[in-house]
């Protein structure tokens, strides 16, 4: 099965996808992790693939959109809410 995870946050928030993508993989699953850039390295380092979520992350999580999106009890709610900072 092919697996994207999408984790943005700090190096705290990210490390627990880059252990779950560790195990997926070990259990034979193709794992890429979208995430910002200074953390290209650490997940190429766990043997995962990395894919680049484009945009200002903390301009982003610091507008009224991405305090909506912590504020959601539905995590997709808003995926493509952050187009206006390039990330869809």
């Amino acid at each position: 099965m092919r697996i994207v995870m999408v984790t943005l946050g700090s190096r705290g928030d990210v490390q627990p996808f880059l252990n779950l993508g560790i195990g997926l993989k070990e259990a034979g699953h193709e794992v890429q992790v979208a995430t910002a850039e200074n953390f290209n390295d650490l997940v190429k380092e766990q043997g995962l693939n990395f894919i680049l979520f484009r945009g200002d992350i903390k301009k982003m999580l610091s507008s009224p959109e991405g305090r909506k999106f912590f504020k959601s009890k539905n995590p997709m709610w808003g995926a493509c809410k952050f187009k206006p900072f390039g990330l869809c």
